[in-house]
């Protein structure tokens, strides 16, 4: 029901705020950071999961070994996140009704929550023109599913915003999901922003 969704996992960032480290290859509970995510997404309801590849391709695709997951090249990731969704984009299958765009350095998101954004676009009024995400506390998180009607305005988005630009310029299409998951508003942008994740990880861990 609802057409096929793609995952979109992007993986090609250099990691410029964290030094020499590739923070996509942090330990976190004993496996790269980009590997927990990748599985995440292969565990959930999405019909195809596709990883965006560029700095330290051969080292991430070492460390998504063994993974039912399609590896595509962007060699032009260095002009940032929107050259990545594009590389996505370009790769879809041709059944494929909506794309949902996974940060690699948020990986504290679980099934449930991708289940849930996916039956939430599903219905939706018009799902080929709707942008789904979580909102908590008022504040947009990630992922984001993007109907198919969105896929050439995001290819027309440039620089390293994604598809940002467009929750001003389409607010017709915002379905939001009210949720109360703090960790999907959690990336891994420094040192600092790594240390925290660590922590909540454990603490689910715990629970």
């Amino acid at each position: 029901m609802g057409g096929l969704c793609e995952g979109v996992l992007l993986a090609a960032g250099s990691s410029r705020r964290h030094g020499e480290n590739n923070k996509l290859l942090a330990d976190l509970g004993g496996q790269p950071m980009i590997r927990r995510i990748a599985a995440t997404m292969l565990a959930s309801d999405l019909d195809q999961v596709t990883v965006i590849l560029g700095h330290e391709a051969d080292q991430v695709t070492t460390a998504l070994d063994g993974l039912d997951c399609r590896h595509v090249l962007n060699p032009d990731y260095r002009q940032g996140q929107s050259a990545s969704v594009k590389t996505g984009l370009d790769h879809l299958d041709d059944e494929t009704a909506s794309m949902m765009v996974v940060l690699g350095d948020m990986p504290l998101i679980d099934p449930g929550v991708i289940n849930a954004l996916i039956r939430h676009h599903r219905l939706a009024t018009d799902p080929a023109g709707s942008i789904t995400f979580p909102e908590i506390g008022g504040r947009r998180g990630n992922p984001v599913i993007w109907g198919e009607r969105l896929f050439p305005a995001l290819k027309g988005i440039t620089g390293d915003q994604g598809g940002r630009p467009l929750f001003q310029t389409r607010p017709e299409a915002l379905n939001p999901l009210p949720l109360d998951d703090q960790s999907l508003l959690l990336d891994a942008d420094t040192d600092e922003d790594l240390a925290i994740i660590r922590h909540h990880f454990h603490e689910k861990s715990r629970n």
